[in-house]
């Protein structure tokens, strides 16, 4: 969940604005790029769209290997499960066998 803090301030010439905001993913501020565009700083505008690309690839990459993990987990206590189930069945054979 994001959390937004915008503070704005103006008097007769001028006006100035800040806006922050906490995620836990990148969110670029178009307006901002757009503007660094407009100077001649695309220098800028591209060292930030390839390090947001780079974190999107590294996210990616993070939650496929979290998918894995859960996936080799999840395999492991289907198999302990079957081999539990497997023994339960035998010792309920033996005691069905056991009582008649």
């Amino acid at each position: 969940m994001a959390k937004n803090t915008r503070v704005k301030a103006r008097n007769a010439n001028n006006e100035i604005s800040v806006s922050h905001s906490e995620v836990d993913t990148p969110v670029l501020d178009v307006n901002a790029i757009e503007r660094l565009h407009d100077m001649g700083r695309n220098d800028i505008v591209d060292f930030i769209l390839d390090e947001t690309k780079k974190e999107a690839e590294n996210r990616r990459k993070n939650v496929l290997l979290l998918v894995v993990v859960f996936l080799v987990h999840f395999m492991q206590l289907v198999m302990a499960m079957k081999s539990y189930l497997g023994l339960l069945l035998v010792l309920v054979s033996v005691l069905l066998l056991l009582h008649s």
